[in-house]
Parts: C-alpha cells; structure tokens; sequence
C-alpha cells in the first residue's frame, strides 16, 4: 500500500518512513527520503518510489505519496457531502429556538411577546449571517460554496446568543453580519496556522462567541427585555448611571 507522508511543501523536505506488517500491526522497517517539491508537476501531491531498509536484513521498494497540508484540507472539504452539511445546519438552527427562546422560562407576564422578539432577532442574525458569508464566498471564489454559507449561518447563531433578548431587530441583522465575518476570517487563519479544525470550531463558537459577548456591552437596552437589567450598551450611554 502507498504510504502517507503530510509536510508542508518546500524545496526539500527530508521524510521519515515506516514500514509497517499489515498481519502483525509491527514496524518491520523504517528509513528517510528527500522530497523535492518544486521539482514535480504538482508541488502539493505527487508520487514516488525509494528504498526502505528492513530490520530483518536488506530492503524493501516501497511508494511513498506526498500530500501538502493545504492540499489535504482542500480535499478534505471537498469530499464533504453539501446535502448532510446543509442537513446537520438546518437542524441546528431549528433547534437554537429551545434554547434562545426557551431561555425566558416564562409564557407569562410578557413572557411570550419577550421569546417571540428573541425568536426573530435569532432568525435576522442566521440569516444575516448565511447572506453575508455567500456574498464574500462569491466575491473571492466566484461562486456561492456551501461551507462558507454553513459557516456563516452558525456564526450568526452563536453571535446573537448574548444579546437576543437586549437589542432591536435591525441590531441583530448587523450582529449577525459581523459574526459572519469574524468566523470565516478565522476559518482562514486558523487554518494559515495548520491547527487542525475541520468543524470550524474554533472559530464558530469561540470567535463569534467573543463578538456576540462584546456586542451586549454595545448595544444592550434594558426596556428590550422587560427590565430585567438595568445597564446600558455603550452606543446608548453606557458607564453611566441608568436613564
């Protein structure tokens, strides 16, 4: 079988190979190869032959594929089916209302009218944020990509979280839009960085997470959510003391 081998692509890179006994799962050899990229057709994966000495006595011809980091995550996302993709983000977002909504408790006292406002600032905020993130897919791709899209729409999700219940409906659309783009500019660099997050998870719930908490202290009114705080968010005097 081809043996695996993922470095970054540079003029030469020096390899370590393992051979391994499909029967017995032992290493029954191992030695060292020098790959020079900029040599081959395509530097970011291609295919060659070398010698692998045995520790049992003499060597083994073995071919070894090479494959660049970059060129692995790009497959890696192409091979993603668009359908369970769209599938598994259609049903998160039907689900974010349990707990968005369902966070008031209450179905009394204002209760309903303050879950059906947090329902559709959740809704503007996801749909921002899928509208948004297509946009840019188109504009640096030229063409609309599914993963961007999926990315976006749970970017606006995880970005509202803090501040449905404070903000106005526009608030959320324009949260919704910046939470779009700050996790699609971290997909880019988490993956400029090789950290290896194929679910965008670092940038979903952790970079969109710290938007939406920063939005609160931005646009936050206490008369959005029946009273229930009484601070303000900067852009309506916040630090000061309550109107």
């Amino acid at each position: 079988n081809p043996l695996h081998a993922w470095r970054p692509t540079v003029s030469a890179q020096r390899i370590a190979i393992v051979v391994v006994d499909e029967a017995t799962d032992n290493m029954i050899g191992e030695g060292k190869m020098t790959v020079y990229a900029v040599d081959k057709p395509d530097p970011e994966k291609f295919k060659m032959k070398t010698f692998v000495a045995l520790s049992g006595g003499g060597k083994v011809e073995v071919d070894a594929a090479y494959t660049s980091p970059q060129r692995m995550t790009r497959e890696i996302f192409q091979a993603c089916d668009p359908n369970k993709l769209l599938f598994g983000t259609f049903l998160l977002w039907i689900n974010w209302y349990s707990f968005n909504s369902g966070s008031t408790t209450a179905v009394t006292g204002g209760g309903v009218k303050l879950a059906s406002a947090v329902a559709i600032n959740t809704t503007l905020s996801a749909c921002a944020g899928g509208v948004f993130s297509m946009l840019w897919s188109l504009l640096w791709t030229n063409a609309m990509m599914v993963e961007p899209m999926a990315t976006g729409i749970l970017g606006g999700l995880v970005g509202i979280c803090a501040s449905c219940d404070a903000v106005q409906q526009w608030e959320s659309v324009l949260i919704g839009t910046v939470s779009a783009f700050v996790s699609i500019s971290t997909v880019d660099a988490v993956n400029w960085m090789r950290i290896d997050d194929p679910c965008a998870a670092i940038a979903i719930h952790m970079a969109s997470g710290l938007w939406g908490v920063i939005a609160v202290g931005l646009f936050a009114r206490p008369e959005m959510c029946m009273g229930s705080f009484d601070g303000y968010g900067l852009f309506y005097g916040g630090g000061k003391e309550p109107r």
